[in-house]
């Protein structure tokens, strides 16, 4: 066969399957799993709120009794800074709720808006969540190491061997991330 009979029984056959839906139930599965995915994402940002602001008074009292220096102490800011900004990550994305009589248009593109908000926020977790952690870890280390050593060349040592590790550590979780 050439071609042109190829071309010619393509556009003989007549068109047999038409898509039909239901636009009610897609409406309501749209509304569900908008609803799923808004709840699930609530549940996060809370426990993540909830888990940092319990590690503050653990923190505080860990350096109490251990007698830490005072860079220990760096590190409650920065749970607080986890937890407020989880906090009002929910609060602001969170309460967008889409009615049930809403065009279905309009829903889907809600729902994939604040999908590719999630999407953005896990993608700069590293910036306004783990790097402060890792500047307060930094500094505590570097404070440690120059009160332990006896020397600038001790305090080169200890410190760099934890620059390294630490310099490998972000790099890796920055090649995670992007």
């Amino acid at each position: 066969m050439s071609l042109d009979k190829y071309q010619q029984a393509w556009k003989a056959e007549p068109l047999q399957d038409q898509v039909t839906y239901d636009a009610e139930r897609l409406s309501k599965e749209v509304q569900q799993s908008h609803d799923t995915f808004r709840s699930m994402i609530f549940e996060r940002h809370v426990r993540v709120a909830i888990a940092a602001i319990l590690m503050i008074p653990l923190w505080c009292a860990m350096g109490y009794f251990w007698s830490s220096l005072w860079t220990w102490y760096l590190t409650v800011p920065v749970l607080l800074w986890i937890a407020g900004c989880m906090l009002v990550t929910s609060r602001r994305y969170t309460h967008l709720q889409l009615e049930p009589g809403q065009p279905l248009l309009f829903s889907v593109k809600e729902s994939l808006a604040q999908v590719e908000h999630q999407f953005r926020l896990m993608q700069s977790s590293f910036w306004w969540n783990l790097m402060p952690a890792l500047v307060s870890i930094l500094v505590f280390t570097l404070h440690d190491a120059w009160e332990r050593s006896q020397s600038w060349l001790g305090f080169i040592l200890v410190s760099r061997g934890f620059g390294v590790f630490l310099f490998c550590f972000t790099v890796g979780l920055i090649g995670r991330v992007n």
